[in-house]
């Protein structure tokens, strides 16, 4: 028997408490062809994109050599290849186990620094800043790219948050609009030039947008299921009003009559299996779970940590329930004044001044805390099974920092900069160490780009993919 198929964009619908919902399906494998690796109609499942940002930098410390503890760059792992060595900047790797799911990017290179801010827009875009733009950006920046490419079929064409509650610190009144921009991640084209989208900083708040009346409370499904039990089969009516008029009809009207309902009678309980079938299978499309109220916020550190894993929760089953297909997620500011000492224990200063002031491995402990977060994200992805694979399979998310660390000069700097590129979307090839020699850390999106299926090999004036990274 021909195994029936059902479409990729079928929602559940219903009708309770007055008010029609509609929740999209994830990948089911009813929706999917014989070997579950693309959709039945032999398309390929929509990629998923994701950028993390950390306003922290690869290295530090170089500004007080005299201190006895000379700066520089983190260390990275030694050895190329798959098989590299979890280091301390990314030890939660080993927490999660997904060293093999994650491309460790190292020896990136922007020619100069940009400042604060200024670095991470030519980054992120692929083009300098421009000063006579109200938000700096010369383009738009890669989630909003894909987005023109992957959005277009999901409730949400992209989501854009940040962990980092506040800036933490007095602004001077001729530096509004710069600390403005270092608290930005994602900016779109418009008619009028490049606007930035203000992310969403309130957990709660992302929570209640995407999933609010997402299944209802107990009381509103048990509601909902008497409802469905005392409509019964929609045929049940339909053939009551069929016998009152059977009198009516020839033979031959009347077999082709019982003949017509047999079968529709047919196609309802198969439809009626399916949809079990579905509901089954939709267990893993799931509310996260209200977080309930956003931590207090404070003077320099208002529960980022918790923030950073709702968060993450978030944009897991947003993913799986394919409500969007693509993210961006700021866990700390550029130039950032948050201080992390009570989450991790190392030193007193902010996320900036650890970069000025404490040694490189004290530097690295802070760059963990965003990698722990991004090493979170991959593994939920991987363990969320889909079809013949798990989501990760279909996606491509980058980790970034701000900036790299020269190895006798300021502790800011487009040398030696970092990046995880994570997923196994259109061919990457994750778990290696890549030494990328001088590459823009633009290529590296790029690649995450390429491997979305988004056309060209750009991003604003960088070309080119990283070598090796995927095909």
């Amino acid at each position: 028997m021909k195994k029936r198929r059902l479409n990729r964009r079928t929602f559940l619908r219903g009708v309770g408490a007055g008010a029609a919902t509609a929740v999209a399906l994830p990948a089911l494998e009813i929706m999917l062809d014989d070997h579950g690796t693309a959709l039945a109609d032999g398309s390929a499942l929509p990629a998923l994109y994701a950028v993390v940002f950390h306003g922290a930098s690869w290295g530090g410390g170089a500004s007080r050599p005299s201190d006895g503890r000379p700066g520089g760059p983190i260390a990275v792992p030694e050895t190329t290849g798959r098989g590299y060595e979890v280091i301390p900047a990314i030890g939660d790797f080993a927490t999660y186990g997904v060293r093999d799911d994650i491309s460790f990017i190292s020896g990136l290179r922007v020619p100069e620094w940009g400042g604060h801010g200024f670095h991470a827009l030519r980054v992120l875009t692929g083009k300098p800043h421009v000063f006579g733009q109200p938000t700096y950006a010369g383009g738009p920046s890669s989630d909003q790219v894909v987005a023109d490419h992957l959005g277009r079929d999901t409730l949400h064409r992209s989501l854009v948050y940040r962990v980092q509650a506040a800036p933490y610190r007095d602004i001077e009144p001729d530096k509004v609009k710069v600390r403005r921009a270092q608290g930005l991640l994602s900016y779109g084209q418009t008619s009028d030039g490049i606007d930035a989208i203000e992310p969403e900083v309130s957990p709660r708040q992302a929570f209640r947008t995407l999933f609010t009346g997402f299944g209802g409370t107990a009381e509103e499904i048990g509601r909902r299921n008497d409802e469905l039990e005392r409509g019964g089969s929609i045929l049940d009516f339909v053939l009551a009003r069929r016998d009152a008029v059977a009198c009516e009809l020839g033979r031959n009207d009347c077999r082709t009559v019982d003949d017509y309902f047999t079968r529709i009678r047919e196609l309802e309980l198969n439809i009626e299996r399916q949809m079990e079938e579905a509901t089954a299978a939709a267990a893993a499309c799931v509310s996260p779970g209200d977080p309930g109220t956003d931590p207090t916020l404070s003077d320099r550190y208002s529960g980022e940590d918790d923030r950073a894993r709702v968060m993450v929760d978030i944009v897991h089953m947003a993913f799986v329930c394919d409500l969007t297909r693509v993210a961006s997620l700021m866990l700390s500011y550029c130039e950032s004044a948050m201080i992390m000492y009570s989450v991790i224990g190392v030193g007193g200063a902010s996320i900036h001044g650890a970069t000025h002031n404490l040694s490189p491995e004290e530097v690295a402990v802070h760059v963990a805390w965003g990698t722990k977060h991004f090493a979170r994200l991959v593994a939920k992805l991987r363990d969320t099974a889909e079809g013949a694979g798990n989501v990760l399979d279909r996606s491509a998310l980058v980790f970034m920092l701000e900036s790299g660390s020269e190895h006798w000069g300021g502790p800011h700097s487009g040398e030696n900069m970092a990046a995880l590129l994570a997923g196994r979307a259109g061919g990457l090839r994750a778990g290696q160490h890549i030494a990328a020699a001088g590459a823009h850390p633009s290529r590296v999106l790029r690649t995450a780009m390429t491997a979305c299926g988004v056309p060209g090999d750009r991003l604003g004036d960088i070309t080119g993919t990283i070598p090796g990274a995927i095909g």
